[in-house]
């Protein structure tokens, strides 16, 4: 039986490794700005993947989720939606090319926890 933090340990580097090569492969096919996207999108993915561990710890630590820490989720949340709302926006990133970075971490996420599981 595998430990929590190793658990989201094999699923940092096998999420990165699938979101680089997803962005290398639409580089290949000489995609601007697609590539660019897939790639902050994991990053978001990665990020949302960290704060749901910390929370899922505190939790499972046999801490409440009290105020402060439902909070700072909260907080958590807000500053990758806007950093999302950011990447959109401002820098232009493809919104499909997000969507797959996305993607790509949390089916990494599930196959890793289906193999956990046995």
């Amino acid at each position: 039986m595998t430990t929590a933090d190793e658990l989201l340990r094999r699923i940092i580097l096998r999420a990165s490794l699938v979101v680089l090569l997803l962005a290398a492969c639409f580089a290949l096919m000489d995609r601007h700005r697609f590539p660019v996207a897939i790639i902050a999108g994991g990053a978001l993915g990665l990020a949302h993947l960290r704060s749901v561990g910390f929370t899922a710890a505190l939790v499972a630590g046999g801490q409440a989720a009290q105020g402060g820490s439902l909070f700072f989720l909260a907080i958590r949340l807000l500053a990758i939606a806007g950093a999302l709302f950011l990447l959109i926006k401002i820098a232009g990133l493809d919104v499909l090319g997000i969507t797959a970075g996305l993607v790509a971490v949390h089916a990494v996420t599930l196959m890793e926890g289906w193999r956990g599981r046995e």
